[in-house]
């Protein structure tokens, strides 16, 4: 029996030592992603706005990560463009994923931003806060108002025809020196992630403030982005930052991402039409 016991246990080592043996030969498929080399180049008008670009190449996944100080504040496009309305230092950081899926790397560089900045009384701007005061907007009742696609401007997966009372009685007002929003929901709001129903208990959030970036959004638009990022406008599946891609003193079109509910990435755009009040 003792020298059973024996055997048995020099077996166990015997194969202790040949799967560790194995563990040391294991590696990954495929070579980490090197560092992502990239370029940040500032605005020859807007100190306060810079361009970035990835440069490099044969990456599966893109995330740049600016900050919460920055407007937009994430992207994953090759080319973007990032603002930042207090002066001070800033770190911008891009991480990568390896197209053969062996790993992930990111590499950063800090900006600085000398001063605050400066919002003129002057073009959408002025047109969307009545000349630099209050202004308040409203959904448009016309068909098409609200529209979402899976590509910019487009309505190809809905178009509306027509809309809810609960949509239409709500109103937005953007107080252009406190920078305040006051979201007006008429006693309800039509709920998309509760199932497309009436809530007439729905929560406003307190406090809510916005920013405004001049040339900040899609293809060079001005920017309305919201600091909370469970307040909307208008569609409560849609947000935070609303791009203006047509303005007068009395309509205004935006683009903005569709945000599911459920938290996953977004798939597609709304284009929502508002009139002034």
């Amino acid at each position: 029996m003792k020298n059973l016991k024996l055997i048995l246990f020099a077996s166990l080592c015997l194969l202790l030592f040949t799967q560790c043996e194995e563990q040391e030969d294991f590696s990954l498929p495929g070579n980490l992603p090197d560092d992502p080399p990239f370029s940040v180049e500032p605005f020859a008008d807007n100190p306060n706005k810079f361009w970035v670009e990835d440069l490099s190449e044969g990456n599966f996944t893109r995330v740049w990560d600016f900050g919460d100080d920055a407007m937009p504040k994430t992207s994953t496009l090759k080319r973007d463009s990032v603002g930042f309305n207090k002066k001070g230092d800033y770190t911008i950081k891009l991480h990568v994923s390896a197209a053969d899926g062996s790993g992930t790397a990111s590499s950063q560089q800090s900006v600085n931003v000398a001063e605050d900045a400066v919002l003129g009384c002057e073009g959408n701007f002025s047109l969307f806060t009545q000349d630099c005061t209050t202004k308040c907007w409203k959904l448009s009742e016309e068909d098409g108002s609200v529209k979402v696609g899976p590509i910019p401007l487009s309505g190809e997966w809905f178009t509306s025809t027509g809309l809810e009372p609960t949509q239409l009685d709500d109103r937005w007002c953007f107080d252009a020196e406190t920078f305040i929003l006051d979201y007006n929901n008429g006693g309800g709001t039509f709920s998309a992630c509760q199932g497309f129903i009436d809530d007439p208990n729905y929560q406003v959030p307190a406090a809510l403030s916005w920013t405004y970036i001049v040339g900040g959004g899609w293809e060079g638009t001005d920017r309305i982005e919201l600091d909370q990022p469970e307040m909307f406008l208008a569609i409560e599946d849609s947000g935070p930052y609303y791009d203006i891609v047509e303005m007068s003193e009395t309509k205004m079109v935006v683009l903005t991402p569709l945000k599911p509910c459920d938290g996953s990435p977004s798939t597609g755009f709304f284009t929502l039409t508002f009139l002034a009040e």
